[in-house]
């Protein structure tokens, strides 16, 4: 971004600029999903000098003409997916972890599983109920023996409604977010490069395993993860998840 528009004033920058602008970073060879985030950059930039009283008029960058972006599925490896758990035993906020866990074991979005209530939580037939889903409906995801163990481990507290409420809002509000832990994992899981460090592939590699691609919790997880041992995944293994009536 500096070497093309850097020298220039704000002024002096316009939408036939931001034109070639991204021209110059396709001729690059910059991906489309990387061409929209530089686009996306500049134009906060703007909204910003504008809001800021540094630039009158309007945003050149406002309406780029953003990439169609192709979605890539990531799947966690075994080795990955045992780093993860590993440093998930290690990490202090415990309900980051249990919900991180999950979020593997589930393929579940982030958003289901952190508004997850107690009163959706069906452990008799291994279900959690989503009331609304993404596509406006109710969805059910299958808990595994492993993954209701892992809610067996969360603390509830008397007049606590979610699963993993947060720590800072009583009482026990919902966790709006899950903060990149401060944990090893961010280090031993390079997925598609030291750059993609993000939950997605956590999802992504429940999902595997839900469809039958990936390697079994058992096969999977190390001996005495923190939250879920071996004699726990055997304990909870007897649980089959039933279809909702």
């Amino acid at each position: 971004m500096l070497p093309a528009l850097g020298r220039l004033h704000l002024d002096e920058i316009t939408p036939a600029r931001v034109a070639a602008f991204q021209r110059g970073l396709i001729d690059g060879g910059l991906s489309n999903a990387r061409v929209n985030r530089h686009l996306a950059v500049l134009r906060r930039m703007f909204n910003l000098a504008i809001r800021w009283g540094l630039l009158g008029g309007a945003n050149p960058a406002q309406s780029p003409g953003m990439l169609r972006e192709q979605p890539r599925e990531v799947f966690l490896a075994p080795p990955q997916l045992r780093a993860l758990m590993s440093a998930l035993a290690d990490e202090p906020d415990r309900a980051a972890a249990g919900a991180i866990a999950l979020l593997a074991l589930t393929g579940a979005r982030k958003s289901e599983v952190l508004r997850a209530r107690w009163e959706h939580v069906d452990r008799d037939r291994g279900l959690l109920t989503v009331p609304l889903a993404k596509g406006g409906r109710r969805r059910h995801v299958v808990l595994s023996g492993a993954a209701i163990g892992v809610l067996r481990l969360q603390p509830r507290a008397p007049g606590q409604e979610f699963v993993f409420a947060s720590p800072r809002c009583p009482p026990f509000a919902v966790r709006s977010q899950i903060s990149p832990p401060k944990l090893a994992a961010r280090e031993q899981i390079s997925v598609g490069g030291p750059r993609r460090r993000r939950l997605a592939p956590a999802r992504a590699a429940g999902r595997q395993r839900a469809e039958g691609r990936g390697a079994s919790w058992g096969r999977a997880a190390p001996a005495g993860v923190g939250w879920m041992t071996d004699a726990a995944v055997r304990r909870h293994a007897s649980w089959p998840p039933q279809p909702p009536a």
